[in-house]
């Protein structure tokens, strides 16, 4: 069965819920990498979205509207290297 991921911003951070349930946050790209890693996703088979506050991450605590998705990008990028 696949997971419902959801990134969110808030404060400064990226906000990750699974299932409907917050598990963790991370304010930098290996953080995040870490703690998609602990939650063992699968990149082809989970629903991964992001709610609009990454699109509007400047009014969440980020320096810019791109910063969030930036972070998520990279991390995507490192888990998807760790885990081949």
């Amino acid at each position: 069965m696949s997971k419902f991921v959801l990134f969110d911003a808030e404060k400064g951070k990226i906000v990750v819920s699974l299932d409907q349930g917050p598990v963790g946050a991370a304010s930098t790209a290996p953080e995040l990498a870490e703690l998609l890693k602990s939650l063992a996703l699968d990149l082809r088979q989970d629903r991964m979205y992001c709610s609009s506050s990454i699109d509007w991450a400047s009014e969440y605590g980020f320096g810019s509207d791109g910063a969030a998705e930036a972070i998520i990008n990279a991390a995507l990028d490192q888990y998807s290297e760790a885990v081949v």
